[in-house]
């Protein structure tokens, strides 16, 4: 989304509140957001495209929500970046329908994103798999305090290839991706179903299970783009799947989550599962997350899409005033890349100001 459209979304969006404080006071309009500034390190790699200590304003996020009512949500997530501005999110809610149940239509992520992550760095699974909005409807509901569903259809992912770190300049590096699809591509609808349990396992402990199975169908230019990976083959299967389970355990201060997810694009498999847990100490949490992501194809080294990868994560976040915290994070990768191995590890420190 281009700066002038945005600008005028913004001046729109000042128009409304002023409109709704003079004759609509029964609709809450609210602003938020939040700034992301980093000091980045990563290695020496000659992968990396800045392997020197440096700064980065990483992004500037402003949040836009209208509440018409308790049951109706106008919600947006526009994304500023030093070189870019687009709309993440655009979506609308309405809630309080029969037997708990609630309808959400727009641009979003996938209901399998919902998990905290806590971190700056990206979960493996999620920058293969869910990293990116799809435009679709969303349905759900809680009927029971231990049972709740979800379900959805939407345009679908497209195939593609993203960087596993802001530092990573090299295209070769890349892994195989969901990214969005463009207004104007061919569209291949995705249906989605999760049924997820609430259980308490004793006085302060939760755990939340949400297994999840996502079908659909490859476009053509996915099987286009699966061909050209190496090693994949001429085989045009169109056949699209999805399936795992979520994960979180609560016990007081302790938070443990993971996932397990598969993937099936055409003959292609990838395999991707990780753990989290965390700890608070007053001001300070303690994370620690172990990744893995293997593709079921022969490693290639010029083809960082066929490459398994694994990861661990090592952060204290700081809380320094209500909104406002201090990430620090380091990050060890391992790459089977079917050649040589990098020297890509990562330390960074994010001021994390939401507001």
């Amino acid at each position: 989304m281009r700066q002038p459209i945005i600008s005028i979304a913004i001046a729109a969006f000042f128009a409304f509140t002023a409109f709704n404080q003079a004759f609509a006071e029964d609709i809450t309009v609210t602003m938020g957001g939040e700034l992301e500034f980093d000091f980045v390190d990563t290695e020496n790699d000659p992968t990396v495209g800045e392997p020197d200590p440096h700064f980065v304003v990483d992004q500037l996020f402003l949040r836009p929500k209208v509440k018409f009512n308790e049951n109706v949500t106008l919600f947006s997530d526009i994304d500023i970046k030093p070189d870019t501005t687009k709309i993440e999110k655009v979506w609308g809610k309405i809630s309080g329908l029969p037997f708990h149940s609630w309808v959400e239509a727009g641009l979003n992520n996938l209901f399998i994103a919902k998990m905290n992550r806590k971190t700056e760095n990206r979960i493996l699974t999620e920058m293969a798999l869910y990293r990116r909005e799809d435009v679709g409807i969303t349905f759900g509901g809680e009927p029971t305090e231990q049972f709740y569903w979800k379900a959805s259809l939407t345009n679908g992912l497209k195939l593609g290839a993203i960087s596993p770190s802001e530092d990573i300049a090299t295209s070769s590096v890349q892994l195989l991706s969901d990214v969005r699809n463009p207004v104007n591509a061919p569209k291949r609808l995705m249906a989605g179903l999760g049924a997820g349990l609430k259980l308490k396992t004793g006085r302060s402990a939760t755990l939340d299970l949400l297994p999840f199975y996502y079908t659909g169908k490859l476009s053509r230019e996915d099987v286009n783009f699966l061909k050209k990976v190496s090693g994949y083959g001429t085989a045009a299967d169109d056949n699209k799947i999805r399936y795992g389970l979520n994960a979180r355990y609560d016990l007081g201060e302790v938070i443990l989550i993971g996932q397990f997810i598969k993937a099936k694009d055409g003959v292609l498999d990838r395999t991707g599962w990780f753990i989290q847990p965390s700890m608070r100490v007053s001001h300070l949490e303690f994370v620690y997350r172990y990744n893995d992501l293997d593709v079921d194809v022969t490693k290639s080294f010029g083809d960082g899409r066929t490459w398994d990868r694994e990861q661990q994560v090592f952060a204290v976040i700081t809380d320094l005033y209500p909104g406002v915290k201090i990430k620090t994070e380091y990050v060890v990768n391992s790459e089977d890349t079917g050649g040589r191995d990098l020297d890509n590890d990562e330390f960074l420190v994010e001021l994390e100001m939401v507001f």
